[in-house]
């Protein structure tokens, strides 16, 4: 299974990545064209909005020129008495009008309209302004604003200003409306005269701010990023109107368009990830299913033939992987088979040859018994004779009476025990001992019948017998630990060398009795075909000190067979 999610999660990353690339790509070209296409419609909106709040300065501007008009009309009436009343009218006109002063050309007062209590003003740009010989100029005077303009006889043929009028102007008032809807829109607004700043109001910009900037231009205050519009008036070209944008203003209506992108492309991707997954499994399902049953052949099981529902290479894939499990399938039967054949065929030749060498230990052994039994009788008649024959009869009955082919090990001992009174007989002149010991937990444990008696006789031949003028033991331990009977064959005889050793644990070396041919490697093919690989066979020996053989097979009583 973590094949299979492995394989499904990079085909669906792949896909994804690529899906997002592409899409990626064209969002971003897309969205930074539109951003971009936004952010000028909005600069063209605010501009207009900046041209409306400057039609409207420009209609407060013009009022006061319209005053000023009215003043120049009637210069004729100025040297009358009327001149008082006029400036009255005038000062009337407009609700922002503090007072309104008429000079004549040296700049001396001649008359004025204003509160009562109100102290004439000293107009330090007065002369300024007359020496400029320009027609009109606005300039602050504390908080208000002063308006300075030239009036002239019309009958004066070289147009030279005879008189001159000061308008001061409530600031405020004048630009009230013009604050209002500025602040309604923007965030802060400005007019200078390039000097100095004339109005401000809303979020404070430096004067250095404004003498830098051209046109329109973002600048940061206070760690914000504002957009300023800055436009010179038409009506009074020395001043200049600039308004304060916030940027986040502008860039508000992108950054919700930006989310809502973002948005669409989550789920898009989302989509693209869920279409992706299921175009995925259809792909790997096939793969995953060839990988388990790959799995269960690995363990030895061969699966039921897949089916494809496809006809790509898929398909082609699973056919091919049916044939191979058939073809394996039909390959182990014939191995299984065939060595099962090879195997009934060793038993069947072990057999034959066990059976043959079953036979050929009477004649033989008889044999041997019979020239014992010569010599004894020929040498003295006593009564170890009968016993003599009577370990000659325990054995041959041993041998010939194989209903079964266990024994208990007491038994097996006890056929051990007659032989070796017999052979003592036989080799009356070496002084041969064998000592016999026996767990009571290993008396009723099975062994083999008639598969210790080769191994004594092989020690007592090729071990004892070879002995000059030296006392021959032969000792057997059995003992039962850890559920197998452990059995041990022990002399002190002329031992076996190490390379004879490695012969016989590799099966090159045929030890036997020199009689009957049943010998050490007759034993071990026993122990082998009987326990198969439940038993151990060692042989350690040293030269002239011995030789011990060690085997062990499992536990088992009478009842268990």
């Amino acid at each position: 299974m973590r094949i299979k999610n492995r394989l499904i999660v990079k085909l669906v990353f792949y896909y994804t990545l690529l899906v997002i690339l592409a899409f990626g790509s064209i969002f971003a070209f897309v969205s930074i064209s539109y951003s971009k296409h936004i952010l000028m419609e909005k600069e063209n909106v605010y501009e207009q909005k900046t041209d409306i709040l400057a039609e409207q300065l420009n209609t407060a501007i013009r009022k006061i020129y319209t005053i000023h008009s009215e003043a120049n009309k009637n210069i004729q009436h100025l040297n009358e008495e009327e001149n008082d009343s006029i400036l009255n009218s005038l000062r009337a006109k407009y609700t922002g009008i503090r007072s309104v002063y008429l000079y004549d050309a040296s700049g001396r007062l001649l008359s004025y309209a204003a509160d009562s209590l109100a102290a004439i003003p000293e107009f330090t740009e007065l002369n300024q302004f007359i020496s400029s010989k320009a027609y009109r100029h606005f300039s602050l005077l504390n908080d208000d604003l002063v308006y300075f303009g030239s009036l002239y006889v019309h009958s004066n043929t070289a147009y030279q200003y005879d008189y001159y009028i000061a308008i001061v102007i409530n600031k405020n008032r004048f630009f009230y409306n013009l604050v209002n809807d500025a602040l309604f829109s923007f965030d802060g607004i400005c007019v200078t005269d390039g000097r100095e700043i004339i109005m401000q109001n809303g979020q404070n910009i430096s004067f250095s701010y404004i003498e830098s900037i051209s046109k329109n231009s973002k600048v940061n205050l206070n760690g914000k990023k504002f957009m300023l519009f800055k436009q010179r008036n038409r009506v009074y070209s020395e001043w200049f109107m600039v308004n304060l944008l916030d940027y986040s203003s502008l860039s508000k209506d992108i950054t919700q368009l930006a989310f809502l992108f973002g948005v669409i492309a989550c789920l898009c991707i989302l989509l693209i990830m869920i279409i992706s997954f299921f175009i995925s499994r259809q792909i790997t399902h096939p793969l995953f299913q060839v990988n388990q049953a790959m799995r269960e052949v690995e363990q030895g099981l061969f699966p039921p033939p897949l089916h494809s529902s496809t006809s790509d290479e898929t398909h082609e894939l699973i056919t091919g992987f049916n044939h191979m499990v058939s073809s394996l399938k039909k390959l182990n039967e014939d191995i299984a088979k065939e060595q099962e054949e090879i195997r009934q065929y060793e038993v069947r030749q072990v057999k034959i040859q066990l059976d043959l060498l079953q036979s050929q230990i009477n004649p033989h052994f008889i044999h041997n018994t019979l020239n014992t039994l010569k010599y004894m009788a020929l040498s003295e008649n006593n009564i170890e004779l009968a016993n003599t024959i009577t370990s000659f009869n325990a054995l041959l009955r041993a041998s010939i009476s194989s209903n079964t082919e266990y024994c208990t090990t007491e038994e097996e001992c006890y056929y051990v025990q007659q032989y070796m009174n017999i052979q003592k007989k036989r080799y009356s002149s070496h002084n041969i001992e064998c000592v016999i010991h026996v767990d009571d937990t290993a008396a009723q444990a099975l062994l083999p019948r008639l598969i210790l008696q080769p191994l004594v006789e092989n020690s007592l031949m090729h071990g004892i017998l070879p002995l000059a003028g030296r006392d021959g033991i032969i000792r057997i331990l059995c003992f039962v630990q850890n559920q197998f009977l452990n059995v041990y064959i022990s002399d002190n005889g002329v031992g076996i060398s190490e390379e004879n050793i490695a012969k016989l644990n590799r099966g090159e070396l045929r030890v036997t009795n020199g009689y009957n041919h049943i010998g050490i490697n007759n034993v071990k093919d026993r122990l082998n075909i009987m326990y198969k690989t439940d038993c151990k066979f060692i042989i350690s020996s040293d030269v002239d000190s011995g030789t011990t053989i060690y085997f062990c097979v499992p536990y088992k009583e009478v009842s268990d067979v």
